[in-house]
């Protein structure tokens, strides 16, 4: 059997406080994105992300995608996932065992010391409000 290897992240900052500016209330994405481009290597453009509307990029076969969401409490939050690209390398072989790689700790680590954000890997509580969120969307917009 083939072994298929990729890798991803999801990782969250806030959105409620620029760290350079502290009297500006809120980043806004395209903001988060000029800081991101060059901490990562990458440009980011108009996009989606699991339907929602989103920035994203790619870096070395990895999809980037950067979305304001919102978290416990509905506090204001950016999500930051990557997922692999390059389809091709998932279907190379009907029969294979695929392994995921997280590299969302190496990511939040690369971020942390790059940009001005405290970025983090969410919680289960986290997604937990991230996903009662979702659905709120889903409602809204009857996807």
């Amino acid at each position: 059997m083939l072994r298929v290897t990729e890798v991803g992240f999801s990782i969250r900052t806030d959105a409620d406080l620029t760290p350079d500016e502290p009297t500006k209330p809120f980043v806004s994405p395209e903001d988060m994105a000029s800081t991101l481009e060059p901490a990562l290597g990458c440009t980011f453009r108009e996009g989606t992300f699991c339907k929602a509307p989103a920035l994203v990029a790619e870096a070395l076969g990895v999809t980037i995608s950067l979305l304001p969401w919102r978290g416990i409490g509905g506090k204001s939050i950016f999500q930051l996932c990557g997922e692999v690209l390059e389809a091709r390398l998932l279907r190379s072989v009907p029969a294979r065992e695929l392994v995921r790689i997280d590299i969302g700790r190496y990511i939040v680590d690369l971020l942390n010391v790059r940009t001005p954000f405290l970025w983090y890997v969410p919680s289960r509580a986290d997604l937990a409000a991230e996903n009662e969120y979702a659905r709120e969307i889903d409602r809204a917009y009857d996807w």
